[in-house]
């Protein structure tokens, strides 16, 4: 790959939030176009066994997509593929260039690459060997919110340093559900601390646990959707009127939200 082409690709992806605007605008890609949930998990070191017990518990048919995050050394054979395969029948794909997401269906991040999504679809590049830190699940995690909005899940398993802990913030903003590790479980807690640490986690849980947290979470939206979308409550007309005002005044986009969400949240703030 010449000089040149990798600069451009350093560029683009240095401005990701830009490119998934731009990708999306022109596809006429929206958040809102995601009509089943996307789940991205963090883990590093320790974070074999957490993904085992995790996945373990997940239904054949959730109906949503997940996309394993893991540091990995560019030398590293990765068997993650063959280890989940014994704890699921949930179908394993290698994320590539293009592909796209689809629920009922584990992606792997390959490694010497980092991912984003854009467009309803994976975006890979090459991992510079000059960068010394490099933050692939923050990376993924904040392409992730402004591609699935309300749909976005993150959750950060058990690993060593801070990775997972500034993308977290995008995912919490936009709506999305924020789950963590326990210490108690996690081998190393440096990332599950770190997530924590920035106030915007939901749920503290053990691996074996956040299947059926993800599934309630899941039905609860869909029965929130449902009543919004009869004309249930009274109050929507009226906060249509106020986010329409703060997006004029301000440029706060609520579009994101449904009305209960940003209701819940307002509460959790009074």
């Amino acid at each position: 790959m010449s000089g040149e082409v990798q600069n451009m690709q350093s560029a683009e992806w240095k401005d990701h939030k830009a490119a998934n605007l731009s990708m999306n605008s022109k596809a006429g890609f929206l958040a809102s176009d995601y009509d089943f949930h996307v789940v991205a998990i963090g883990a590093s070191a320790g974070g074999l066994e957490s993904l085992e017990r995790f996945f373990a518990k997940v239904p054949r048919d959730s109906g949503m997509a997940y996309v394993v995050l893991q540091h990995l050394s560019p030398d590293f054979r990765s068997v993650m593929d063959e280890l989940l395969a014994r704890q699921t029948d949930i179908p394993i794909r290698q994320a590539e260039e293009g592909l796209e997401v689809i629920p009922d269906t584990i992606f792997l991040i390959p490694p010497k690459k980092e991912a984003m999504l854009s467009g309803g679809r994976f975006r890979l590049r090459d991992k510079e060997p000059r960068e010394s830190l490099t933050l692939p699940i923050d990376h993924f995690f904040r392409s992730l919110a402004q591609e699935a909005g309300p749909r976005s899940i993150a959750i950060v398993l058990s690993g060593s340093g801070s990775d997972g802990s500034r993308g977290v913030r995008d995912v919490h903003e936009a709506g999305g559900l924020v789950l963590c590790e326990s210490e108690e479980t996690a081998k190393f807690d440096g990332m599950p601390l770190a997530a924590q640490e920035s106030g915007v986690v939901d749920q503290v849980l053990r691996p074996e646990a956040m299947p059926d947290a993800l599934l309630r979470y899941s039905k609860n939206r869909h029965e929130d959707a449902g009543g919004e979308l009869a004309g249930n409550d009274p109050l929507r007309d009226g906060a249509d009127t106020i986010f329409q005002l703060l997006h004029a005044e301000y440029g706060i986009d609520f579009s994101y939200y449904t009305f209960r969400t940003a209701g819940r949240r307002i509460q959790r703030r009074m």
